[in-house]
Order: C-alpha cells, then sequence, then structure tokens
C-alpha cells in the first residue's frame, strides 16, 4: 500500500510539473506508473532539466554543450531520467550521468555511436553537397583559403550547422557520430602525397583517406569519417609533399537513442583523466592615455605639531598576495661624450654626457635626431626675504686682576663636558646673491666591482657590478628608509646568480638564464626599493 502511494504521488507530481491536469479519480482508476509518465512526458522533462542545469554545466569546464546534454538525456531510462529530474544541483545531475554512462548493458549505456559497432545503430541523412573546406580561396565555404597543407601539417574543422555557408542542413541540435565526405586533392607542383582523415585528436599513420601524384591536377575520393562528438570536430593531415585541399559534405549519420533497457548493476568507478594542459597566456593589453593634470592647490597653513601617542602592537603578517604577472622587457640608458650612433636596441635611451642632452626612445633601430636637453633655463632671481630681528647682546661680565704666574701643577683629571648652552637666535637673513650661470650636467658615476662574496651597497657606490662564481651571493641594499630617491644600478658580470634584497620586499635575481634580467636600476621612494629598468 505504501509503495502505491508513493508511486501516485510522483505521478501526480510529474503531471504537474508537465503542466497536464488529471482527476484525482483518474490517479485511482488507472494506478499511474511514475516511470510510464516520464516515458510520455520525456520531452518536457528533458527541456526543464536543460533550461535548469545547461549553462551551468557548459561554464563547468566540463566541455558539454546545452545540446550534447539533451541528447544525453534523451538516451537516459526512464528510472534514470527520473532521478535527474529531482536533482537539486549540478553535483546531483553529474552523478546521474556518470551512473548511466558506467552501466554495464551496452543498450542503454550512453556512449558514441562509432562505425562498425554491431550493437548501435547509425541513420544516414543525405544533404545537398555543399563546401566544408576550400584552401584556395576559389569557392565559398565554411573554412575558406588559408593556404596549402605543408608536409604533416594537421587542421581540425567543426561540422556545425546554421553557418550560413555551407551546414545550414545540418541542424544545430545535431551531433552526428560521422560524417560522409568527397575529399579533392590539388597538389602543388611536383609534389606527391597522401590525405587522412579522422575523429580529432585521433592519430595519425595507418590509414589513408586519398594519395595524389604530382602529375595529377585533381584527385578525389570518397570518405566516411568519425565525428569526436564532444566538439563535432575532424582532424585532417597531408603527408607527403604540400597540396590545397578541397571537401565536400554530402551526409552525415545521426545517433539514434537505444530502447531503455532493465537497470544494471554500477560499475566500478573509473580512474580520474589526466590534467589538461595550461591554455596559452593571453596577450598584454594596450596601455590607457594617461588622464590630463589636475591644478596644485593651495599650501594650506602648517598646523601645531600634536603630542606623539604610543607605539601601538604590531599587528599580525598580512597573507603573501599572488605573485604580479610578469612585467616587459627592461630596457637600457647608455651614455657617451658624443651623440648615439648604432648603439643599444630598440627602446633604448642614450645620454650625451659632453652637452646633457637625452636621446631616445631607440625606434626601428635609428635613434632620434635631435634630443631632449636636461639643462633647463636659468630662473629669474628670487625676491630678497625680510630682514629678521637682532637679537639682545649679553652684559659684558668685569674683567678680574691678574694673578702671578704660579708654578704648573700636575695635570688634573678631564671634568665632565658641561651641558651644551642655549641656541642663539636666528640671525638677519641676507640679501640673495645673483644667480650664477648653469652649470654642466655630468654623468661620471663610480662603478665598483664586487669580490667573490656577499656584498653590503655603499652610501658612495652608484654602479656595482656583481661578479660572482662558485654559487649565487647577496648583494645587500642600504636602507630604503635613509636614502628616498636614491638610485643604484647592479649588473650581473660573473658567472653565478646575483640575489639583490630587499626589491618591493623581496629578492630580485639577476640569473645568465634566457629571458631573465642580468641587470636592474632601483630606486628608493622612502619606504621600499623598486625596479626601473631591467637589462638582459
Amino acid at each position: 500500500m505504501k509503495k502505491r502511494m508513493l508511486a501516485q504521488a510522483i505521478s501526480l507530481a510529474l503531471v504537474g510539473w508537465t503542466g497536464v491536469g488529471m482527476a484525482a479519480t483518474a490517479v485511482v482508476s488507472h494506478q499511474p506508473n511514475a516511470l510510464l509518465a516520464v516515458d510520455q512526458n520525456r520531452n518536457v522533462v528533458v527541456d526543464r532539466i536543460v533550461g535548469a542545469y545547461g549553462l551551468q554545466l557548459e561554464q563547468s569546464g566540463a566541455g558539454i554543450t546545452r545540446e550534447q546534454l539533451r541528447s544525453m538525456l534523451q538516451m537516459l531510462r526512464a528510472d534514470e531520467l527520473l532521478g535527474a529530474s529531482f536533482a537539486t544541483s549540478l553535483a546531483d545531475l553529474r552523478h546521474v550521468l556518470e551512473s548511466a554512462a558506467t552501466r554495464t548493458d551496452s543498450v542503454a549505456k550512453i556512449s558514441a555511436k562509432a562505425l562498425g559497432d554491431l550493437d548501435k545503430d547509425l541513420v544516414y541523412v543525405p544533404v545537398t553537397p555543399c563546401r566544408l573546406v576550400d584552401t584556395r580561396n576559389t569557392y565559398a565555404a565554411v573554412y575558406q583559403n588559408g593556404g596549402p597543407f605543408t608536409t604533416s601539417e594537421i587542421r581540425s574543422y567543426t561540422l556545425q550547422g546554421g553557418n550560413g555557408v555551407c551546414m545550414t542542413q545540418l541542424p544545430p541540435s545535431v551531433t552526428p557520430g560521422a560524417v560522409m565526405l568527397q575529399v579533392y586533392a590539388l597538389p602543388i607542383p611536383g609534389a606527391s602525397g597522401d590525405v587522412e582523415v579522422l575523429p580529432q585528436g585521433g592519430t595519425f599513420g595507418s590509414t589513408s583517406t586519398l594519395v595524389y601524384l604530382f602529375n595529377n591536377t585533381i584527385t578525389s575520393s570518397s570518405t566516411a569519417s568519425r565525428v569526436n562528438i564532444l566538439n563535432n570536430q575532424i582532424d585532417v593531415q597531408v603527408r607527403g609533399g604540400g597540396a590545397n585541399l578541397a571537401m565536400d559534405v554530402v551526409g552525415y549519420f545521426q545517433l539514434v537513442p537505444g530502447v531503455a533497457g532493465p537497470t544494471g548493476p554500477t560499475g566500478a568507478t573509473g580512474a580520474t583523466g589526466p590534467t589538461g594542459a595550461a591554455g596559452a597566456q593571453g596577450a598584454t593589453g594596450a596601455t590607457g592615455d594617461t588622464g590630463a593634470a589636475g591644478p596644485t592647490g593651495a599650501t594650506g597653513a602648517m598646523g601645531v605639531q600634536g603630542v606623539q601617542g604610543p607605539t601601538g602592537s604590531m599587528g599580525p603578517a598580512g597573507v603573501t598576495g599572488a605573485t604580479g604577472a610578469t612585467g616587459v622587457d627592461g630596457k637600457t640608458v647608455l651614455n657617451g661624450t658624443v651623440a648615439p650612433t648604432t648603439e643599444g636596441v630598440d627602446g633604448d635611451f642614450y645620454l650625451d654626457t659632453a652637452t646633457t642632452t637625452l636621446y631616445g626612445p631607440k625606434a626601428g633601430g635609428v635613434w632620434p635626431p635631435t634630443g631632449v636637453s636636461l639643462v633647463g633655463p636659468t630662473g629669474a632671481t628670487g625676491a630678497a626675504g625680510a630682514t629678521g630681528a637682532t637679537g639682545p647682546m649679553g652684559a659684558i661680565g668685569a674683567t678680574g686682576a691678574t694673578g702671578a704666574p704660579g708654578t704648573n701643577g700636575v695635570a688634573g683629571v678631564t671634568g665632565a663636558t658641561g651641558p651644551t648652552g642655549a641656541t642663539g637666535a636666528n640671525g638677519a637673513t641676507g640679501p640673495t646673491g645673483a644667480t650664477g650661470t648653469a652649470g654642466t650636467f655630468v654623468l661620471n658615476a663610480p662603478i665598483t666591482t664586487t669580490p667573490n662574496s656577499n656584498y653590503l651597497v655603499l652610501s658612495t657606490d652608484y654602479t656595482v657590478l656583481c661578479n660572482f662564481s662558485g654559487g649565487a651571493k647577496t648583494i645587500t641594499l642600504p636602507s630604503a628608509a635613509t636614502n628616498a630617491g636614491r638610485i643604484y644600478v647592479i649588473r650581473r658580470i660573473g658567472s653565478s646568480d646575483c640575489d639583490v634584497t630587499s626589491v618591493q620586499g623581496g629578492t630580485y635575481t639577476l640569473s645568465g638564464n634566457a629571458f631573465e634580467p642580468r641587470g636592474v636600476m632601483v630606486q628608493s621612494n622612502g619606504t621600499q626599493w623598486f625596479p626601473l629598468l631591467n637589462a638582459f
């Protein structure tokens, strides 16, 4: 009695879900069957499941489209489709599909029809011949132009419907198990070879779809090729000499759902597949235009300094941020006593130290004919500041009488240092002197070559040549807090890595590996050191 009531409840739920009304007396008299109700309303049930989870499945990275999900649901047994209709999440739906895909009964198992299968049916659907591929750009095709195939080149083509060129006869919802093709090979002068067509991802080399010879202008062959049903694609390879190809679709083989059989035992869970290869890194986007600078606001009056509060306790260390994207190649600032001619590479700058003129960036292998002078014009003389008030002179003490010279005594112990006297008032500010002639800018920075050991950069250094061998050594920068605005140039010349600390809070390695910097220019902002330029 309980089982009958449960079946009746499920039937009522399914009938209500599909929008078909049923009187209570009909339920009792006909003894409704839940699985029969699912089969009678299969299309409506499938549409509801696809509407609820189709987009989520596409976006999950499973490689299954909504139309492929629809085909898989149509092939489920009634009990499995009933279970899928009760799914409350994408994970529940996946579990139902995985259980159906691992059944041992071959009749109702969800699988692709392969040519040569004895227990699965395909229906051949002829179409008006239409051109899928033409590498010569001669006739309209889904894949037009592209040029002749080179030796052993492989190209992939999608058998898709509704593209407006050829495959409009193939409904967008159809996933063909195989396709009937007419293949034409047009060899390049003096070339002979063969063509092989396989489902996308197949292994080439064991068959030939068509063989062409250099003395035949066109060679043609008909073939039926399996299709990768996960992406509706085929692969084509040309071996031997190169050739142009044309391929016409003349028909396709459509999968036919099998008859639902009894529920088989649950199969063992298959091994986890290998992780797919990482996708290629996308191109760096173009830099946006710099906005116009706003006007400088007036300087406000300095407020009275407040009492310094107590130092707070140190907070917990923050989570390490994600590694930033790899920066673009750094460029080099070169220098000399004459204008540049052939020095450097594109993107470099050049400083003529004799005339303090900066050239660059170099582009197309050519330096700009004129540079920018780094010495500006002489500024106007500023107004003289107001004379400050003279401080009062202290009273002169009376001169004591001169005593008679005594004999030299034993040197006494040095007395304690007396307290520092009070700072006298500032004297009046003198008038501003005349502005001198413009000085000459000379870039004659010192160059220091390190010993083969860890090195602490000094305040007198500018360019540090890292001459390490026998293993990596460390170059330690001075405190950024006491060197605001300071610039250092560090270049590796030895055979071992130079680890520069601390650049942006981490270690900056100057390596000899390809595509890694061998030199870096850094500058302090008073808080930390930042890399400005890299040298390779």
